[in-house]
């Protein structure tokens, strides 16, 4: 079935876009409070929220679009938090929020670099890791943690930036086949160089990695913030999270400066065509080179996080297969829009956490399954559920490419102001500011005949 006929089917059911989003809101939190099932409760609640992105009204702004779609998902993350906190289910969403604090930061680095500036990076992982190491290789030798979280980002900052200067002079294609063998390459360094094993009190391993990787704020908690009345239900992991959400903010409003600034438009001018900025003097490759360091400085966050969240760093958390699940976030996100990073992270990471629910060799599902695989195949082994899970994202994944290849919130379009007013987008039914203002001439040019 086509886009065009899906869309001709939800026609008759879409209608004005604020009172949508606000019915579904109030479904939400009704169905989150008055019922009891939880299952029923998460569908539900799953409905109203795909209500909510399949509405689209031409009398709003993208960026009003945008902000509901975001404030639906987040709304609809937390609103899942709470039915589950007193369920078995409850560390399933605090290690949900874990991850989506990781992958927004990752899917943020890419936006940087290629949302904005067009550069194809598969080697994401390796910005991580160099933040992941230095950042628990300096705490854990007694630095305090919050500077050697400091230098884990400038290091990742540093080691994007001599990369970038020595390869990103080669075409997108071979940057990108480069930039996964430089991954690999410092994963197999951390296998293999002894200088980079560690723990707290001594520095001889025998295993390659860094274990008992000591934790932010650990100290504050403990001592205080337990003692609160007010937070006394929450637990470490649940702080860290927020901790996390913390950093996220940050690097959101870092990246927004940099794209609406006059900079910003100068990299989406070389992501557009880089030959014509170079025609008119532009150092193309210099912003390349620093984008590429601030990319790595928010990737390197995310490395820190990642320590953070394990306690402990061995070659294993560091497959290439983090650099694809951080682009299957941005893809499903939206390419340019910083705001959709948020939103491809909470739908990629609740699906892969989700299907590891799965995991249950009694389950209608996984009986259906096996019984159809032993179909096709009688000598098949039995479904892994890591094979599952990557079957889970690269469906979904090829689904937006088909369906939605923008992601789920657009890039928004620049809009120069007229006298304060934004011009309305291509096809909108709002009234431009040029034909208002012609409209306002021509009715005190009609009043002062009259008068005549």
């Amino acid at each position: 079935m086509s886009k065009l006929s899906i869309n001709k089917i939800l026609d008759p059911i879409r209608i004005d876009y604020k009172i949508a989003s606000s019915i579904s809101f109030a479904i939400m939190i009704l169905f989150t409070f008055a019922i009891k099932n939880t299952l029923l409760a998460i569908i539900l609640n799953a409905i109203a929220l795909v209500y909510i992105y399949i509405q689209n009204d031409q009398n709003y702004t993208e960026k009003t679009v945008n902000n509901i779609k975001l404030l639906a998902t987040v709304t609809n993350f937390l609103l899942a938090f709470i039915i589950l906190k007193d369920t078995p289910y409850s560390l399933f969403m605090v290690e949900a929020l874990l991850f989506i604090v990781f992958y927004t930061l990752l899917a943020l680095s890419l936006n940087v670099g290629n949302g904005l500036t067009g550069i194809v990076n598969f080697g994401v992982v390796a910005q991580v890791t160099v933040g992941a190491v230095v950042t628990g290789l300096l705490s854990v030798r007694g630095m305090p943690i919050f500077f050697a979280f400091i230098w884990g980002i400038l290091g990742a900052a540093i080691f994007s930036g001599l990369i970038a200067m020595t390869t990103l002079r080669l075409k997108d294609d071979y940057f990108a086949i480069v930039s996964i063998t430089i991954g690999e390459i410092f994963r197999q360094f951390l296998n293999t160089e002894p200088s980079l094993r560690a723990r707290p009190g001594s520095n001889k391993l025998t295993t390659p990695g860094i274990l008992d990787i000591p934790q932010p704020l650990a100290g504050f908690y403990n001592s205080t913030l337990i003692n609160i009345a007010f937070f006394d239900w929450m637990n470490y992991r649940l702080f860290l999270g927020f901790i996390g959400a913390f950093i996220v903010l940050i690097a959101l409003l870092i990246v927004n400066v940099i794209y609406y600034s006059p900079y910003g438009r100068l990299l989406k001018s070389i992501r557009e065509d880089e030959l014509v900025t170079n025609v008119y003097g532009k150092e193309v490759f210099k912003y390349k080179v620093i984008i590429m360091m601030i990319s790595g400085l928010i990737a390197g966050a995310g490395g820190a996080m990642l320590a953070w969240i394990f306690l402990v760093i061995t070659p294993e958390n560091f497959l290439p297969l983090t650099t694809f699940f951080a682009w299957t976030a941005f893809i499903i996100g939206g390419r340019g829009n910083n705001k959709g990073m948020i939103v491809g992270s909470i739908i990629f990471v609740l699906l892969q956490r989700a299907s590891r629910l799965l995991d249950n060799a009694d389950s209608l599902f996984m009986r259906g399954l096996n019984s159809f695989v032993k179909f096709a195949n009688p000598e098949a082994p039995s479904v892994s559920i890591s094979y599952l899970q990557l079957i889970v994202v690269g469906a979904v994944l090829i689904l937006f490419l088909r369906f939605s290849p923008r992601g789920m919130l657009p890039e928004e379009a620049y809009r120069p102001e007229i006298r304060g007013k934004k011009l309305p987008r291509a096809g909108s039914q709002a009234k431009s500011v040029q034909t208002e203002e012609l409209d306002n001439n021509a009715q005190t040019n009609n009043k002062g005949d009259n008068n005549l």
